[in-house]
């Protein structure tokens, strides 16, 4: 219905290998719901399905993923996706970017972005009351001189109007290198930035794993805790995302079973939708 929240539950305890099976085509299948009006949430069950194909699934679905371990958490997910549903404030919520042509921006979490030269369009789907979301983007820009303007502009829209376009404006200044080596940083951006990147490495480790590169699945996070490093200072919740990545290098150095790995990689997915550890909307106090 156009004017009803539209949403689609996808349980499966296997893997897609019959009918359509193109993990590419599946997630077009899930966009094209979209378009629609019709979200997509994907939940696996047990130990056997395929949490790549899932979650890609959902982000294009614009729904979630979550991992149902045992069958005592089916009913309380399912409930929880559903009281989601109901608590939904805005329908299909996109954050816009008006920027200058030499401004290039790339989403670092799920969410996915559209667009190109001049507008990018990171699509957050629907929206329930009290949700607080991060979309940390990393924005990159071509040559330019000293003391010149970059100006931007960030509005919200939804397909019903609700928010009603809320906007801010913001500007870059291109400066030398001194300058922007005396810049100081912002940790909370760092912060969040460097979870993205620990759960990215995390669901890659997964799968390194999984095919029994054990060293590699390893050596991808103390890469990633070297990077983090680089930056972190004596910041302290920094420290604690690199001092944990190192001791899950040790564990993912060796066989691990299904069901961590299955538990691994829904966690860090649930942080990449900026979503809590169990897969629900993150509420503000």
């Amino acid at each position: 219905m156009a004017e009803g929240v539209n949403r689609c539950l996808l349980l499966t305890d296997g893997l897609a290998n019959r009918g359509i099976t193109d993990h590419g085509e599946l997630a077009h299948h899930a966009a094209q719901l979209r378009a629609r009006g019709v979200s997509t949430s994907t939940f696996g069950v047990g130990n056997d399905f395929d949490e790549a194909l899932l979650q890609s699934m959902a982000a294009s679905g614009g729904g979630a993923f979550y991992y149902i371990e045992n069958a005592a958490q089916i009913r309380d997910l399912i409930a929880s996706e559903v009281g989601e549903t109901l608590e939904v404030v805005a329908r299909g919520v996109t954050l816009e970017l008006l920027l200058p042509e030499s401004v290039r921006v790339e989403s670092l979490g799920a969410f996915p972005a559209r667009g190109g030269t001049g507008r990018v369009d990171i699509e957050l789907g629907d929206l329930v009351s009290g949700q607080q979301v991060e979309v940390p983007l990393r924005v990159s820009f071509g040559f330019g001189e000293v003391g010149d303007m970059l100006p931007a502009v960030l509005r919200l829209s939804d397909r019903d109007g609700v928010l009603d376009g809320s906007s801010a404006r913001l500007a870059w200044q291109y400066a030398d290198d001194r300058a922007n080596d005396a810049q100081p940083r912002d940790r909370e951006v760092d912060r969040q930035v460097a979870g993205i990147f620990a759960a990215r490495a995390r669901q890659r480790a997964v799968e390194l794993n999984r095919r029994g590169e054990y060293q590699h699945a390893s050596e991808e996070l103390k890469a990633t805790a070297k990077k983090i490093r680089g930056y972190a200072g004596s910041d302290p919740e920094l420290g604690t995302i690199i001092n944990g990545l190192l001791q899950e290098a040790e564990a993912f150095g060796h066989v691990m079973f299904e069901s961590q790995r299955k538990a691994v990689f829904a966690s860090n997915a649930y942080a990449l939708r900026s979503r809590d550890i169990q897969g629900k909307a993150r509420r503000g106090s």
